[in-house]
């Protein structure tokens, strides 16, 4: 196990033995609280960019076209 999670100083144990309601109860309320879908999802990297969102991106980048045009 990585040395610096042995390290910390926290009772997990404490923690989950002493909440204040069943976890159906608690998962109950996150939902109507946060409203998330059913598969909560986020993108981590780049989509694929054709050649004119590059060239745009690039003519904004250096000035060649306005912000209006870019957007």
């Amino acid at each position: 196990q990585n040395q610096s999670f042995k390290n910390l100083d926290y009772d997990f144990e404490s923690v989950r033995t002493s909440r204040q309601s069943p976890f159906a109860q608690r998962i109950e309320q996150q939902q109507k609280r946060l409203n998330l879908p059913d598969l909560p999802t986020t993108t981590i990297g780049s989509f694929p960019q054709s050649r004119e969102v590059r060239k745009y991106r690039a003519d904004w980048k250096n000035k060649r076209i306005t912000d209006e045009a870019y957007e």
